[in-house]
Formats: C-alpha cells, structure tokens, sequence
C-alpha cells in the first residue's frame, strides 16, 4: 500500500508539473571540471568556485573518506579542498594557494595521509596550518563533526565511498556533519553519539553498509534512512528527499565507480546549493537520468558540472544529458532515433538466474551480453540508452523478490518516459528439440497498437538476420510490457534449453546479430510511425 500511495503521488507530481515545450536548444549545457589527474581537477574546482579563499584545506589525493566528512565544514569555513600528494606538497597546488590569497591551511587525516613534509614545507611559506586528523577515518570524521553545530548527523560507511559521497551537498547546503562507520560501530562514533546525542540520525544506504541492529545495540535510533537498490538509485532517493535544498538550476555529475575527481566537487556543488547526482561511468543510471528529465527547464539556463574527464564519465554519459528533452531532429545525427530514449531491459539477473542450458549456460548472462551490444548499437545513433542493468545483478537485489523486480524495471522506465522499452530474453521448454524466435507485446499496455507494431517490426528483422523459425508476434501479459506506458516488447531470441541454440546464444557473433536485428527492427518502427505521422 505504501508503495502505491508512493507512485500516485509521483503521477499526481508529475501531472501537476508545468508541461514545458522544449526548443530545439539543449535544456542543460555541458561543462568539465576536469585536469590532467586528480590534483589539477581540485585545481579546476577551486578555480571555478574561489577567486579568494582564507582558509584552504589539503587532503591525501588517494583517500577520498575524509574530505567527503569535511564536505560540510569546508561549506562553514567557504573553504576549496585541494588534493595533494601525501608526502609533499604538489607544486600546482602552491600556485593555488598562493592565488587564493589562503591565509590558513587545514590538514585533513594524520600523518598517515600527510606527512610532516607538507607542514615543513607550509613552514617555509609561512602559512598557518591545523590538522584535523583521528587515529582512523572513523574518528577523524568524528573529529570534523565536532567543529559543527547541528542537532542531526548523517551516517554512511567508510569503507566504501558512492553513499557518503551522494549525500555530500545536502549535508554541506544544511550543514549536517557526516559520521562515517562500518558494519560495526567503531568505538570513536560510539563515544560521538554517548556525547552528543544527536536527535535526528540520517541513515544512507542499505542494511548491508549500515546494519540497523548495530546502531540500536548502541542506543542509536535511525530517523531517516535513505538506500536504494544500488548507489544510482540511493543517490536518486537522496535528491529527492533534500531537493528544497537545491535552490540552484544547475546541477553536478560525478562518477559512481572512481572518487577522487568526484570528491573535490562535494564543496562545490554545496556552494552552489546544486544537487551532485552520481552515474554510471559509461551510461546514465535511469533514476538518474529521471531527474535530469523532470528537473529540466530550458530558460533556467541550467549547467551541468561533469566532475572528471571523459576516462572518468564517458563522453556518451555527456552527450546523453546534452540531448535530453531535444526533438530528435535538433540531434546531430542523421537517424531516425537520435534524440529518442530507449529502455533496454536484459532480463533477470543475480539472485535470478533465468533459464539453464543443458550445458549449464545461463540466460542472464546471454540476456547481459545482447543488451550491452544492443545499447552500443543505439548510441552510435545518437539514442539516449538507458539499461535497467549494466552488470549481473537484478535491479531489486537489495531487498530482492520476483515482483519488486518486475516492479523496478517498469517503474524506471515508467518515471524516465522513455519512447519504447526492450526486454531481451532467451526461450525455455521441456523438449529440448523446440526452437526458434519469437517477440511478445501485451494487450494491456496502454499503447497496444504500437505495442504491437513495434513487435512486428522487430521480430521480422530477427528472423531475416538470425535464419531462425518464426515462432511469430504473440500476445502476453508479460509484468515489463503490461506495466510500462510507453510501447513495449519482450524478445525471445532463441531457445536456450535447445542444445544447438545454446551453443548459439553463447556466441558472440550471434549475440551481435541479434542486437543488429533488433536495432533494425526500432528503427523500422520509428520510420513507420514517423511516416505515419
């Protein structure tokens, strides 16, 4: 029940929205704050956000915990955090402070993280230094939590960095200090919590990263716990339980795999009161990609800061954002589906195995494969992909059962409004001598028709590039294609449980045909319609 009442009221948000007539211009414009390597991409975060700063504070270069901690206090003091080498101070770095005009240097960590070289050396310059540093990250985060006055604590795990880092501007726009831990309560946050008795405990990421009983075995009540299925979508709840905070049009991308880049960005973002959204290195999370969609407002002028070069977020990450809410004919490039969105859906995924060749073949991994070579395929076409998974695992595998995955995959396809939707899967029987191909659409989809000329399209494509039998379009009231509200299609490209279409669907040569074919048959159905029309 809470969940429905959830989803209403995400429709009700959405009817209730403004409908925005986008022009043929970008509703976001791209920019990189990005160097040579981590300290030069500090620099260039410094340099946007800072023409002067008194205070200044250094961190290790390679230890990202404890400047996502002092994300808040560095907002307090208006301070850039620069990234240093940890056993002398980057000569990069020296030009920086000294066009800060810095008048006092904070030293983050012990001398573990930086050395007493960099204090000989902030000696010579004669720069006033602190160090604000624990006998771990665990108590140095609770060491920076005591410089602020707030009645509420974030709580993330330190030994992992996606959590701490997406709730790093909210914590810095409210200044609430961030308390890291791990799966057990080091003694250094017990002693916090007996002395300061914080009254509201925010809680990001699942019980796996925080276990509840840990906190309630010390007396530590959560308020609020903000985890999702994986660290796009936790950061996707974050945004949207602090986005009053975010008072600010523009809006901060990091990579959710690598953190130094990301990590100089938390102050900054925080400055702005600009939400920092974490994705995928090479594609768009869809919970991310939702917000961008939703939030997206041509005459606000909206920036996007991507934290980090394209090594770090990929190019198509970039142009993905650049054509969102863009009518496919105001995108470069010369297909039909440039400027579309398309969900690809490989089916199932750890826990859930999917069928099992007699040869011990799964068909998530056969699933996985199509889909990555299908994703590659569309974005050469300027296609805004968006995969319910990249990697193997379900969706819902954080609190996973068969509905909530089927759940999952509608529901972000559903809140990204992506143009069609495709779920690739491989076909099972209990007589291994049944094969061939076949591609199903549901009735109850809200757009049956096209539903089904959409299957027709694509399944007349399969069987023209595969040579397989036609086993034909069929009607199923599939969960993915009933439930999303764009046209939808559920492709069985062969029969795993037939021995010679295993050996098959484990090829790479025919997994690669199989997302030609199907990228022929969208666009024969986007020529179609668009001939219709």
């Amino acid at each position: 029940m809470k969940k429905v009442l959830i989803l209403i009221a995400i429709a009700v948000a959405i009817l209730a929205k403004p409908q925005v007539t986008y022009a043929d211009t970008p509703v976001y414009s791209v920019q990189r704050l990005a160097g040579n390597d981590r300290i030069a991409t500090s620099i260039s975060a410094s340099n946007q956000g800072w023409h002067s700063a008194d205070t200044v504070i250094l961190d290790e270069s390679s230890d990202y915990a404890d400047a996502i901690a002092a994300t808040p206090l560095a907002v307090k003091l208006d301070a850039p955090i620069l990234l240093t080498a940890g056993t002398s101070l980057d000569s990069r770095v020296i030009s920086e402070l000294q066009r800060l005009k810095a008048q006092k240097i904070i030293l983050l960590g012990g001398e573990g993280c930086l050395t007493s070289a960099i204090e000989s050396k902030l000696d010579e310059l004669q720069l006033p230094y602190e160090r604000i540093g624990g006998g771990d990250r665990y108590e140095t985060s609770t060491l920076i939590a005591l410089r602020m006055q707030s009645d509420s604590v974030i709580v993330a795990n330190g030994d992992n960095f996606p959590d701490a880092l997406a709730s790093a501007s909210f914590a810095g726009i409210q200044q609430i200090p961030i308390i890291l831990m791990t799966n057990t309560l080091p003694d250094s946050v017990a002693n916090y919590f007996k002395t300061q008795k914080p009254a509201h405990v925010i809680v990001v990421g699942g019980e796996a990263v925080v276990p509840s009983n840990v906190l309630s075995d010390n007396g530590i009540s959560i308020e609020t716990r903000l985890g999702g299925v994986d660290r796009y979508d936790t950061s996707a709840k974050i945004y949207d339980y602090a986005k009053s905070s975010y008072t600010s049009p523009d809006i901060f991308i990091a990579s959710g795999e690598d953190f130094p880049d990301a990590m100089v960005g938390t102050v900054l973002a925080s400055k702005n009161k600009s939400p920092l959204l974490l994705t995928d290195p090479q594609s768009m999370p869809i919970p991310i990609n939702s917000i961008l969609v939703t939030r997206g407002d041509p005459s606000s002028g909206s920036v996007v800061y991507i934290l980090g070069g394209t090594s770090i977020v990929s190019a198509a990450v970039s142009k993905s954002i650049e054509t969102i809410g863009m009518p496919s004919e105001a995108v470069s490039s010369d297909s039909v589906l440039a400027g579309k969105t398309i969900v690809i859906d490989p089916g199932h995924g750890t826990p859930d195995t999917g069928a099992i060749g007699p040869t011990g073949s799964l068909e998530k991994d056969n699933n996985l494969a199509i889909a990555l070579m299908l994703e590659n395929d569309l974005k050469s076409d300027g296609v805004n992909v968006l995969m319910t998974r990249s990697s193997d695992n379900s969706p819902a595998s954080a609190d996973f059962s068969t509905m909530s995955d089927l759940e999952y995959r509608s529901d972000l396809a559903n809140n990204a409004k992506a143009d069609i939707f495709v779920s690739i899967h491989n076909d099972s029987f209990d007589n291994p001598a049944v094969s061939g191909t076949s591609t199903y659409y549901s009735q109850d989809n809200p757009q049956a028709d096209k539903s089904q000329q959409l299957a027709d399209n694509v399944q007349a494509e399969l069987i023209n590039h595969l040579g397989t039998s036609d086993r034909g379009v069929k009607e199923a009231p599939f969960y993915v294609i009933k439930h999303t509200n764009m046209p939808a299609i559920l492709v069985e490209a062969a029969f795993i449980s037939n021995p010679d279409e295993e050996i098959k669907l484990a090829s790479d040569d025919f997994r690669q045909t199989i997302a030609t074919a199907i990228e022929s048959g969208i666009t024969d159905y986007f020529n179609s319609t668009a001939s219709a029309e």
